[in-house]
């Protein structure tokens, strides 16, 4: 948002630019051999955001979907020794719930439309 851009230093806001550059092309460069969706049509950045939980929250609905993307990768940003649960999870052809246990830096990049939550 607009109120937490002002609060970043520049050092803090350059990193995220430079960021959002490597993960634009890990997703680009993913989807040209796994889907081909991005090369079909004109697209753009929907949308780039910043989730922070606190003790108890989560999104667990069940049907949770990025409806209007093409594809979502979620990156986890935070040390591990900071925080307790917070398993990423998404369903597999089988409806059955994949829990991806990543460190510091690791993401997963899926469609849009798979079910996913944390």
């Amino acid at each position: 948002s607009l109120e937490v851009g002002r609060r970043l230093s520049e050092t803090d806001r350059q990193f995220l630019e430079d960021l959002e550059g490597k993960l634009l092309a890990l997703m680009r460069s993913e989807d040209a051999t796994r889907w081909g969706l991005l090369s079909k049509r004109k697209v753009a950045l929907r949308s780039l955001e910043y989730h922070a939980y606190s003790d108890g929250g989560s999104v667990m609905d069940p049907e949770h979907r990025d409806d209007g993307s093409l594809l979502t990768i979620s990156v986890l940003l935070s040390r591990l020794e900071d925080f307790r649960g917070g398993v990423f999870s998404t369903f597999n052809g089988n409806e059955q719930r994949v829990e991806h246990l990543m460190e510091r830096g690791d993401g997963v990049l899926f469609l849009s439309e798979k079910r996913h939550n944390v």
